[in-house]
């Protein structure tokens, strides 16, 4: 599942929307006009502009979305517990078998999204695949009505996490369900 997405440079922040005038056809017409993204269910994400669609999961359900080496994994589990279990589960049956390396954050950070569910976050660091790609992610867990618990993770290579965080995690942020 974790594999390393190349699909070109990174944009410098706000390069994009300097280059977009007020008035410009072209402008950014704003997250109402674009379509936001089923994850699991009921619960969607809006991805920000220059975010793609890159593959749907099936078993978790789920959605890829990428941006330049920046990768946003949004995945639906049945799960029953809280987003600290959550986040530890995730990291024990997904991350670890995947990774020859892996280290996690010690303590969670709690995060109110805005539609009114708390989450927990926290980083990871590893190296995974054959390539022994060296990685650094963020995840965030949620715990949504109808017993699904659903996992945000937001990756790229060591180094370049950087410059797409502050995307990921708006659009984390933005999460809605019904």
């Amino acid at each position: 599942m974790l594999a390393v997405v190349s699909l070109g440079g990174l944009f410098a922040a706000g390069a994009a929307e300097e280059t977009l005038a007020e008035g410009d056809p072209g402008a950014d017409p704003g997250p109402a006009a674009r379509p936001s993204v089923v994850v699991v269910g009921t619960v969607t994400i809006m991805p920000l502009e220059g975010w793609e669609e890159a593959e749907r999961f099936q078993d978790p359900e789920g959605i890829r979305l990428t941006k330049g080496t920046g990768t946003l994994d949004a995945l639906g589990f049945s799960f029953q517990g809280s987003p600290e279990e959550l986040f530890d589960e995730y990291v024990l049956n997904v991350l670890a078998p995947q990774a020859s390396q892996i280290r996690t954050t010690e303590q969670l950070e709690i995060v109110h999204l805005d539609a009114g569910f708390t989450a927990v976050r926290g980083f990871y660091f590893g190296v995974f695949g054959e390539r022994n790609a060296s990685i650094e992610g963020e995840l965030t867990t949620v715990l949504v009505p109808g017993g699904t618990g659903v996992v945000f993770d937001g990756w790229a290579e060591t180094g370049s996490y950087q410059f797409v965080r502050d995307e990921v995690n708006h659009m984390v942020q933005g999460l809605r369900v019904g």
